[in-house]
């Protein structure tokens, strides 16, 4: 069992449609995730979708979002296997509080090596220095050539003109 809140990487192993416990002709579908992270690889968390009428066109999206094509909310196969991250948050509604899924998107594979990323890295961190040793200090006056133009006229609540 997942025991600490936190982001995740998985694998969805499976899906389905299951009524609702407590409301009458409710229904949700479920995305079952076999956690891959390692201080919990094997674990297998189930995000649900509630499928009701308010609800189904967010829960569609999402679907989507996963890279969902199909137009039947009993067929979710295409999504089996595909890798996703999750994230699980304390949940205290209820009886029994807990960790529950609170998102689940479509794993991103870094588009840069880990040596391209630190050329970038370092290409910015460079710059933030030439930017920070060319500014003023703080509580420096302002440079000569700058203009302070001081307000003369007061704003009169309840008149008709707006003073700028």
């Amino acid at each position: 069992m997942i025991t600490v809140a936190g982001t995740y990487e998985g694998k969805i192993i499976g899906s389905g449609i299951e009524p609702s416990k407590k409301i009458v002709e409710n229904f949700a579908g479920f995305l079952d995730i076999e956690c891959t992270t390692p201080q919990f690889a094997g674990e297998i968390v189930r995000q649900l979708y509630w499928l009701t009428d308010d609800a189904a066109d967010n829960s569609g999206s999402k679907l989507r979002d996963l890279g969902w094509t199909g137009n039947d909310v009993n067929d979710l196969s295409e999504l089996h296997g595909k890798d996703v991250q999750f994230a699980m948050k304390e949940d205290n509604y209820g009886k029994t509080p807990g960790l529950k899924v609170w998102w689940v998107n479509l794993a991103r594979k870094p588009s840069v090596s880990k040596e391209q990323g630190q050329a970038i890295a370092d290409r910015l961190r460079e710059r933030m220095s030439r930017i920070r040793q060319s500014a003023p200090a703080l509580g420096a006056k302002a440079p000569p050539n700058l203009r302070v133009v001081k307000q003369t006229e007061q704003f009169e609540p309840g008149g008709d003109e707006i003073p700028f």
